[in-house]
């Protein structure tokens, strides 16, 4: 049976002792809520469907994802990308909801909003975190509660991307490049058109692992998780005996955001650059020249032209790190004149 004891002139407190389970107490404003609590909370241990949710009572999805940032995320690859996606997250209005009352009607209204700035397939991977930390907070950190994101359904997915890099738009971002004050930065875009590494894998280059007389550069720990030789062209080499050397160990010493910050810079300045040249030549204005153009559009130019300088699929695949021929076909957006050259 219950106890239910005064405290003060406005609260109750209640005591619920039941063999098996852990004592219970909570404490409310009016003694009628509090009969109420113990009543429901005593039926449902005589149900045995009794789940302690005190702690997840006091905690919001915000402090779940915080945890979680300072707990989970250190431990994975993308580690420095997920930190950046979970405090944009952690600004959202979601994040101040507790984790007993989160709903997947809040998840739902969450998703719909964030549709409207970004796309789908973001919306999924923000998705993904928030799920991966209820789940980890219900397996190992106690909060007894349902995971709301299990209810709702997913942004729809983008269609794949097939933005490639014209001769143009190269030659005005090399320019663009020209005038970055850090050393690092248009190496870096050279080396990921001519290597089809990702960022993550040119960032934690070391010299170590760089044998000019083989021209080859071996990747430790890849994204996939198996090293891999990534066969370097002259340009490649070229590019990096010129490096600075200020670091003994990594090739590029920058951070991730760093690097993104000022790689959105330079195509930002490349095509301020052409709209000026545009305007002085009165020639037409490309309404989509360096429009849409991220980092990772460089892999998928890379690797499509491999593919257009004849190598095949296996040797491809060996370069790039990509594991099926499925993941391989949304990098192959071939250009049909270079097609066309081959066929005679």
């Amino acid at each position: 049976m219950a106890s239910i004891l005064k405290r003060g002139d406005y609260s109750f407190q209640v005591i619920i002792r039941r063999r098996g389970y852990a004592t219970q107490t909570k404490t409310l404003n009016t003694k009628s809520d509090a009969v109420k609590w113990a009543r429901m909370v005593e039926r449902e241990m005589d149900r045995s469907t009794w789940r302690d949710t005190s702690m997840a009572e006091s905690m919001t999805l915000g402090d779940v994802l915080s945890r979680y940032k300072n707990e989970v995320t250190p431990g994975k690859k993308s580690a420095d990308i997920e930190v950046v996606k979970i405090n944009a997250l952690l600004r959202d209005s979601i994040c101040t909801l507790g984790m007993s009352n989160i709903s997947r009607t809040d998840i739902a209204a969450w998703r719909d909003r964030r549709l409207k700035t970004v796309k789908g397939s973001s919306v999924n991977r923000e998705m993904a975190i928030i799920t991966h930390a209820i789940d980890i907070s219900r397996k190992e950190w106690g909060l007894n509660i349902d995971n709301p994101c299990q209810l709702v359904r997913k942004a729809p997915s983008s269609s794949l991307r097939d933005r490639r890099l014209s001769a143009e738009e190269e030659r005005y971002l090399m320019n663009a490049l020209d005038r970055t004050k850090n050393p690092y930065i248009k190496p870096m875009v050279i080396l990921a058109i001519e290597t089809a590494m990702r960022r993550g894998e040119i960032l934690s280059m070391e010299f170590i692992n760089i044998d000019f007389k083989k021209r080859t550069v071996l990747l430790p720990d890849t994204k996939n998780g198996e090293k891999r030789d990534v066969p370097l062209s002259p340009t490649a080499i070229s590019v990096l005996k010129a490096l600075p050397i200020s670091d003994k160990s990594r090739v590029l010493p920058i951070s991730m955001e760093a690097f993104k910050q000022a790689f959105v810079r330079s195509v930002e300045r490349a095509r301020e650059m052409y709209l000026i040249d545009c305007i002085e030549r009165g020639v037409k204005l490309d309404g989509k020249f360096m429009v849409d153009l991220h980092f990772h559009d460089l892999r998928h130019e890379a690797t499509s032209r491999l593919f257009e300088h004849g190598f095949g699929i296996m040797e491809v695949a060996s370069i790039t790190g990509h594991k099926t021929l499925q993941m391989l076909q949304r990098y192959t957006h071939l250009k049909a004149e270079n097609l066309a050259k081959r066929l005679g």
